[in-house]
């Protein structure tokens, strides 16, 4: 029901801030002009989110380790459209790191493959390999088995997207002087999208490093629009960043080998598989 305003009264819309013949709309409480009502709905349903995803994440901190509050905190920031990725430091300990490679050399039914996309150019990849670790399927409820530190991982993520459909783990390697990529973001459906892409339906994909700190892992970051400006992300060994499915980004050059744990993060929406990535 709208309570129409007496056509010699004008109040102030909420919206665009001018004195206009407006009407009251019990539903939302608030005073606003035809044209921005549906605006202020929605800014209500937003704040509404909001506070419920707040809550959501202090009640999944409830018995958490340190490390995984840490991790929720940065989580929770990245609901914002200003964050298109975050570093989470320390998150696994050296000895975690090396579980994690010795868990890799376990896997002996897979082996290291080139990275292969049909549109990256095949010098970049040349001297980059992958080897998968595990597939998760949450729809299908397939948690394959892996070390405790990575199902902690797993798990906090799970609890905190609760759209995740699947998460792919793979460890990438650069060999000796292997060069830097070109900027790309890894799900090319999303990075299609212009419109607004719902948090809870964003893909993402997560960078571990796992070498000490004397072979750092390193990742380059496109900041601000087209041109980008690209700046140089440093991982310290156990520290990750987690990063939008269409964030530009690009692997850093090598001139050691250098091994790190990626994973893909897809949902329902968007089941972002870590191999169709758009150019930039």
């Amino acid at each position: 029901m709208m309570i129409n305003i007496n056509n010699n009264q004008r109040r102030l819309c909420l919206v665009c801030r001018q004195r206009r013949y407006i009407k009251y709309f019990p539903t939302i409480n608030s005073y606003a002009c035809n044209k921005h009502y549906d605006v202020i709905d929605l800014n209500k349903k937003y704040q509404t989110r909001r506070i419920s995803l707040k809550q959501h994440y202090t009640e999944i901190k409830d018995g958490k380790s340190e490390r995984a509050c840490a991790f929720i905190d940065r989580f929770h920031q990245m609901e914002s459209q200003h964050y298109r990725y975050t570093v989470v430091s320390k998150f696994f300990t050296s000895d975690e790191c090396s579980e994690i490679k010795q868990f890799e050399e376990n896997q002996l039914n897979n082996k290291f493959e080139p990275i292969n996309f049909d549109n990256h150019n095949k010098k970049q990849i040349s001297r980059r390999f992958q080897k998968k670790l595990f597939e998760v399927k949450i729809t299908e409820k397939i948690f394959p088995q892996m070390v405790p530190c990575l199902a902690e991982l797993v798990n906090v993520l799970i609890e905190c997207h609760p759209n995740i459909s699947n998460m792919i783990g793979s460890i990438l390697k650069s060999k000796y002087q292997c060069p830097s990529q070109q900027l790309h973001a890894d799900d090319f459906e999303v990075a299609s999208i212009k419109d607004y892409i719902a948090f809870e339906d964003m893909s993402f994909s997560l960078l571990v490093a796992l070498e000490p700190d004397v072979n750092p892992t390193q990742i380059l970051i496109g900041e601000g629009i087209i041109p980008f400006t690209v700046r140089t992300q440093p991982l310290t060994q156990g520290s990750f960043i987690l990063f939008r499915g269409n964030c530009p980004h690009a692997g850093a050059s090598y001139t050691i080998e250098n091994k790190r744990l990626f994973i893909s993060i897809g949902t329902q929406k968007y089941p972002h598989n870590g191999k169709d990535v758009a150019l930039y």
